[in-house]
């Protein structure tokens, strides 16, 4: 009986290293994938690349947009995310990864107190085109709305236009599709007080666009109408690092 308990004991142990080597695996691959995701839009050319090709090529459609959608006397505006969109806060991951910590608010406000974003490649280009064809540029984001001042004063030292800056309240619970309402109506909390023809949304997540979320796209068929705006209306810039798609 006694060598049996020694069998059971000794295979019980050999079993719990097995399973905390599993578990360890798991914990160090998905710091990997999370650390290649961070190195990659951190770092890498290609995210540069991807950046100001989809800003550059969106012009066009821009302009077409302008031309043939908005009639004489109305006022056409274009909707920009922040983050991933024109500001880069990859630092603030690539922090997190290297201290061994996850997103918390605390070091979220600090980071953006510091005020060490930058402008993504080709973002100020982007605005200011906006700017020239005499739409106005709507920058909706869900930070918190008192962190309205750094973000402003960060956007302004990277040189990037915009005419308003809508953060959210926490009657928001993040959806943006209210504020994108006000400010094609003109109404609160749009700080510009006439109706807007919006002719593009860009950003990094789903959920920058109108109506949008995760669940309406997984599963549907990627060749049909759902995608239809993409290219047209819509943009979205690359962000591997965290998002709606997580959930």
């Amino acid at each position: 009986m006694s060598r049996l308990k020694n069998i059971i004991k000794f295979v019980s142990i050999i079993f719990i290293l097995s399973m905390n080597n599993v578990y360890a695996g798991t914990v160090l691959d998905n710091q990997n994938n999370n650390y290649n995701a961070t190195v990659w839009y951190h770092e890498s050319a290609e995210k540069n690349a991807l950046y100001r090709e989809i800003f550059q090529l969106s012009k066009q459609a821009l302009l077409i947009d302008k031309k043939q959608d908005i009639k004489s006397g109305m006022q056409c505006g274009v909707v920009f995310d922040i983050d991933e969109t024109l500001l880069d806060n990859s630092q603030y991951s690539h922090d997190n990864i290297k201290n061994n910590r996850v997103y918390n608010d605390k070091s979220w406000d600090q980071f953006l107190n510091d005020k060490v974003s930058t402008a993504l490649p080709g973002a100020k280009d982007i605005t200011a085109y906006v700017h020239s064809l005499g739409c106005k540029v709507n920058l909706v984001s869900n930070r918190d709305i008192h962190s309205l001042k750094v973000t402003e004063e960060v956007l302004k030292r990277q040189g990037i236009y915009y005419d308003q800056v809508l953060l959210a309240k926490l009657s928001y619970h993040g959806d943006k599709n209210s504020r994108f309402e006000a400010i094609k109506k003109g109404v609160s909390p749009s700080q510009l007080k006439y109706k807007q023809t919006i002719i593009a949304y860009y950003g990094d997540n789903i959920q920058d666009f109108p109506q949008s979320h995760q669940s309406q796209y997984i599963g549907g068929n990627i060749h049909g109408s759902l995608y239809q705006n993409f290219g047209i209306h819509y943009f979205v810039l690359p962000n591997p690092m965290y998002g709606s798609w997580e959930k």
